[in-house]
């Protein structure tokens, strides 16, 4: 249309021209139909311009419209977007990109890239570079970036190269996702499995514990009844050797080798008590209990056990002496102590059981390495 306008232009003009020569060369008279059909071609022509007017004019409104709705989706992207010249400065950055790293727009444009860059990940971004000029290729990388503020932020970068016609790479086009809680929840993530690891790995020591246990209750079970079987039988022969020894009938030549019996049998019932008490080990069951009262109750055994001429007396200061043990085998440990002690003891004497609190001082050197500062318990048998 356009085209065909200026051609009209041109033809009218000549003819304008041609009548205006007339006019001056002194011919008064201009043929009517020749003026009328000027006049109209002008005016046709004339509504031409103003229909090519209003065409421009929408053109023009319809490419402002396409021109504003590029600049939203551009500068309201969901992600960042920045393009890159070859020397990796600045040529274009959106709101949103802006707004990620925190500075006015006009603070980067032509500035480089890789000032935005946490110096940790800048061989990082290098090494993309490289691979981006070499290959031509898109790629995708993280990266962590510093806001003007100078904190950092986590960026899934996704880069795309700008080519010429000849196909050289002359520059890139970069999408920014902020990727921080991703990041925070994928390390709250780790955490949970490492714990849930640690977990699972202590769940299967503790159940590989519990079948051990298990098999070595069944072993302890068994070696518990035949101890006992066997204990039976060594109180018989302690008993009937003990009262051969004080017999009046039983003659002076067997004393020695009746003490060699009671002496061997006393040994046979100190195995059968380790016996007993590996067995206790195994199945160990602490409770809360007061030792003070236990003590007394057990001693009420010892004094059944230990011969007439050894006095059996208890030391015990008033006091609170609750405790968290396995009473077996507290009662195994009194036990060994109070016979030791009658062991150790000739004919006739005072077997002393003393309990009370002591403190174990910063300064002071412990007993028994392992053993902490505080108040502890202190059962002597002497």
């Amino acid at each position: 249309m356009t085209a065909r306008l200026s051609k009209q232009n041109v033809e009218l003009r000549q003819r304008a021209e041609q009548l205006l020569e007339r006019q001056k060369e002194g011919e008064a008279f201009v043929p009517t139909a020749e003026v009328h059909d000027l006049i109209h071609e002008l005016t046709v022509y004339q509504i031409e311009l103003e229909l090519q007017n209003e065409e421009l004019r929408r053109s023009e409104q319809k490419y402002q419209y396409l021109y504003q709705r590029y600049i939203d989706l551009f500068n309201h992207a969901p992600v960042g977007y920045i393009t890159l010249n070859s020397k990796d400065h600045i040529r274009e950055i959106n709101l949103t990109a802006t707004q990620m790293l925190g500075d006015e727009h006009s603070q980067f444009i032509s500035k480089s890239f890789t000032n935005y860059i946490a110096p940790d990940d800048q061989d990082i971004y290098y090494f993309q570079r490289r691979v981006r000029y070499a290959v031509g290729t898109s790629q995708s990388f993280q990266l962590r970036l510093n806001r003007a503020d100078g904190t950092q932020f986590h960026a899934q970068i996704d880069s795309r190269p700008e080519k010429d016609k000849k196909g050289l790479v002359m520059g890139c086009r970069l999408a920014i996702t902020d990727i921080t809680e991703r990041k925070q929840a994928e390390a709250t993530l780790e955490g949970t499995n490492v714990k849930l690891n640690k977990m699972v790995s202590e769940l299967r020591q503790t159940q590989q514990q519990l079948i051990q246990q298990e098999r070595l209750a069944a072993v302890g079970q068994l070696a518990a009844g035949i101890a006992h079987d066997f204990n039976n039988i060594l109180t018989s022969i302690l008993g009937f050797a003990e009262l051969m020894k004080v017999s009046p009938d039983t003659p002076i030549s067997m004393q020695a080798d009746l003490a060699y019996i009671i002496k061997s049998t006393n040994r046979a019932s100190n195995l059968v008590r380790q016996i007993l008490d590996f067995t206790q080990r195994n199945i160990t069951q602490p409770k809360h209990f007061a030792l003070d009262s236990f003590i007394k109750e057990v001693t009420k055994f010892f004094e059944r056990t230990i011969p007439e001429d050894i006095r059996l007396t208890l030391d015990i200061i008033p006091n609170d002496y609750s405790i968290e043990a396995d009473p077996t085998q507290v009662q195994q440990v009194l036990t060994n102590l109070v016979l030791n002690a009658r062991d150790a003891i000739d004919s006739g004497g005072t077997i002393k059981i003393i309990l009370d609190h002591w403190v174990r001082d910063p300064d002071q050197p412990p007993p028994i390495p392992p053993m902490a500062e505080g108040r502890w318990l202190m059962l002597v048998v002497k």
